[in-house]
């Protein structure tokens, strides 16, 4: 096993919610060229499903899978084989470079900790994470009615963390790319005109479709 993979945060943290979405209980492995060094930004991901007692996987439900990715804002093709489908001689192959993303029945953390490895990694934040403030939106652009974009405000926000979707703002004006957010990204409240200001700080992922 290895701890090296070509997959941004924000990718995985998707394509991990996905997996525990449509495939509970499975350990997925990735292997191949985002694992062994020989990626792009482009590249396939492949990934190794290992269903409970190593038995076969419904194919119905690996499709449901594959079809939510492909629904989803991931820019690049996810490629799934069954463990138990795949001959002896690719489960060789596959084991002497992986990375697991989800574990089936443990955490990450439980998982690296009875392997016997360092449970904690020292890194730098800003190779983790790219941190965008608020944009000034045009007031004359929001409205209550579904036309434009959604528009995220502090209402989305839930009292200790956590996404509301109700209560939607949108907008129809112009949105610089940088503030588009996608599955899977982290958003902290950092305005809350309430009397008690209760959501202010709080943290929320933008929601799998």
């Amino acid at each position: 096993m290895t701890e090296r993979l070509h997959l941004s945060p924000k990718h995985r943290a998707v394509i991990e919610a996905l997996l525990r979405k449509h495939l509970p209980g499975v350990e997925v492995w990735a292997y191949g060229s985002r694992v062994n060094g020989r990626s792009h930004d482009g590249s396939d991901l492949d990934l190794l499903l290992r269903g409970p007692g190593l038995q076969e996987i419904p194919v119905g439900q690996v499709a449901d899978f594959e079809d939510a990715v492909r629904d989803s804002s991931i820019p690049f093709l996810v490629e799934t084989r069954d463990w138990a489908r795949l001959p002896e001689r690719f489960h060789r192959e596959i084991q002497r470079g992986y990375v697991v993303l989800v574990d089936g029945g443990r955490d990450q953390f439980e998982r690296r900790r009875s392997a016997g490895s360092d449970v904690w990694r020292e890194t730098v934040l800003g190779d983790l994470i790219d941190i965008s403030h608020g944009f000034a939106f045009k007031g004359h652009f929001i409205c209550d009615e579904p036309q434009g974009d959604v528009l995220l405000t502090p209402g989305n926000f839930a009292i200790g963390g956590g996404f509301k979707a109700d209560k939607f703002k949108y907008y129809s004006g112009p949105v610089p790319d940088d503030f588009v957010l996608s599955e899977g990204d982290l958003i902290v409240s950092m305005t809350d005109l309430s009397k008690q200001s209760d959501t202010l700080g709080y943290p929320a992922f933008v929601p799998v479709c």
